[in-house]
Order: structure tokens, then C-alpha cells, then sequence
């Protein structure tokens, strides 16, 4: 099997029904375009909800009194 007929089955944005539908290589490229963005999109927020960038910072009002 090709490298072309891989990447055809890959196709999941058929627009018409299964049983008449027939995949391309640019589908099959989008489609896989698609499922690594959707899975770099999700590392990068996952990474960033366990482990968050905390500084800490403590300002105090200071009050001026005339004397």
C-alpha cells in the first residue's frame, strides 16, 4: 500500500455517505493536519493547567500622615 492510499483512508471529512464516498490525498492530509493540531493544542493547555507560572507578590499601602 502506497503512501497516498494510507493517507487517503485517513480522510474524516467525507461530504457525502459512506457507502458512495471515496477519499483524496488532500482530505487524508487535512485530516491529519487536523488530529496534530488537535493533539499539540492539548499538550500545550495540559502542560500549562499542571504546571502554571506563580509569582507571588505581596504589595503593601503605605500611609503618609503629615506632621
Amino acid at each position: 500500500m502506497a503512501l497516498g492510499d494510507k493517507v487517503r483512508k485517513l480522510d474524516i471529512f467525507k461530504k457525502v455517505p459512506a457507502d458512495i464516498s471515496e477519499g483524496t490525498n488532500r482530505g487524508g492530509f487535512i485530516s491529519l493536519l487536523t488530529i496534530i493540531s488537535i493533539g499539540f493544542f492539548l499538550f500545550v493547555e495540559l502542560k500549562n493547567y499542571l504546571r502554571p507560572d506563580f509569582q507571588a507578590m505581596i504589595v503593601t499601602d503605605q500611609l503618609f500622615t503629615r506632621k
